[in-house]
């Protein structure tokens, strides 16, 4: 499993993402990390929050395989954009008519976050393969 956090200054939230290892493996994981229970997904890719007992809330998003493809993006896409209803619901922002462009904004933002932390893995397995 690779691990990365992505830090959202916007909203001054953060997340992890984490490509790779079975969903026993991030139970485990996130498990023996925070000391709580979390049931398998029974999903290759999920957004997930872990609520921990001090009522605090890590926000991950988990990717079983990502190869770079095109349908690898817009997975990658696809649970950014549930963190980010996430995280604006929990702000009082509700998606409707009017708050469209704030979403359609801070999914631009989280994606362009996130794929600066993965651009140098990409370049990486460009080379790999050229």
């Amino acid at each position: 499993m690779k691990i990365y956090r992505i830090r959202d200054q916007m909203y001054d939230q953060n997340f992890r993402l984490i490509i790779g290892g079975t969903e026993q493996e991030l139970c485990d994981y996130l498990n023996k990390k925070y000391k709580v229970e979390v049931e398998p997904l029974y999903a290759s890719a999920k957004q997930l929050t872990v609520h921990l007992p001090n009522g605090d809330q890590k926000e991950y998003i988990w990717i079983e395989k990502f190869d770079w493809t095109v349908a690898d993006q817009g997975l990658l896409t696809h649970e950014l954009f549930h963190y980010a209803m996430t995280i604006l619901n929990k702000l009082g922002i509700n998606y409707t008519a009017d708050s469209e462009e704030a979403f359609a904004y801070y999914l631009q933002y989280i994606f362009c976050q996130t794929w600066s932390k993965l651009k140098p893995r990409f370049k990486k397995e460009e080379k790999k393969e050229g």
